[in-house]
């Protein structure tokens, strides 16, 4: 996601809930250009790849390490990446799960926050505002209110300091801001099985929800975790269980069995069978 990189993703697999899973199946990062810890400038005068740029070059990543087929695992605007993989190479997806994901284009006030972040970001560097939106997208803004949250935020902040090169995000956001509307095309050409999994508290709930309405209800199941912002971090048992009943539902870690999650209220949509 914007303002994170890969190894969101790797703590969230080192979670006991997740040690099953994580046990049987092999995990391949892929870094989004500029975003992994320590990265230096990007060229200025070269082009960031647009959100389908992405997508669609994540079949060279399987192809180079002779994969023949994968699950897609994507959060925020990395889950708009996987899906446009699963609609550009549909053959090579065995299903995608799509955390916090959007298909719309950037609407007006994401347009304008996002302008405002991109300036500071390229200008002075990380500051309290350019942390304020991205906290925001990340946890959603009725978080910064709990308490007990607060810790997980301080965490985040200083992982954007250490780990974030500020011009190299200033264009992976403009790239997501600039991304194109897929939601027409969904039903028809992400056709793979798709979970998606939100939050409540998710600045994006809005976005995900229109993203699910799009995609085909044959298809598709969509999870929401009450009183979270991210899942992942603050729901990663309900998660990690939906992750693997999911594959399951694909024929997939079917030796495993579903326990020792301690229970967090939440909702499922699925399609009657």
């Amino acid at each position: 996601d914007i303002g994170a990189n890969h190894l969101s993703i790797v703590e969230f697999t080192k979670h006991v809930a997740m040690q099953g899973i994580t046990n049987r199946a092999v995990f391949l990062h892929v870094s989004i250009p500029g975003q992994d810890p320590g990265a230096q400038d990007l060229n200025p005068d070269a082009k960031f790849p647009t959100m389908q740029a992405l997508g669609e070059c994540l079949v060279n990543v399987l192809d180079k390490l002779e994969i023949k087929y994968a699950l897609g695992l994507g959060v925020g605007a990395g889950s708009n990446i996987i899906a446009r993989f699963g609609m550009k190479h549909p053959t090579r997806v065995l299903g995608t799960i799509l955390i916090h994901p959007t298909s719309t284009s950037a609407g007006m006030m994401e347009h304008v926050r996002d302008q405002i972040i991109n300036w500071k970001l390229d200008s002075v560097g990380h500051n309290p505002s350019a942390e304020h939106y991205l906290v925001f997208h990340k946890f959603g803004y009725h978080v910064e209110k709990a308490k007990d949250k607060m810790k997980a935020l301080e965490e985040y902040k200083e992982r954007l300091h250490d780990e974030i090169n500020p011009r190299n995000l200033r264009m992976y956001v403009e790239a997501f801001m600039n991304r194109t509307d897929i939601s027409q095309k969904l039903s028809s050409e992400l056709v793979c099985d798709v979970l998606i999994i939100t939050g409540s508290k998710s600045s994006f709930l809005h976005s995900v929800e229109t993203m699910y309405t799009h995609c085909n209800p044959a298809k598709c199941s969509i999870l929401r975790i009450d009183d979270v912002g991210d899942v992942l971090d603050e729901a990663p048992e309900n998660a990690s269980q939906s992750i693997l009943l999911f594959c399951q539902g694909l024929g997939y870690l079917t030796s495993l069995g579903i326990g020792g999650n301690r229970s967090r209220s939440g909702s499922i949509n699925t399609p009657e069978k």
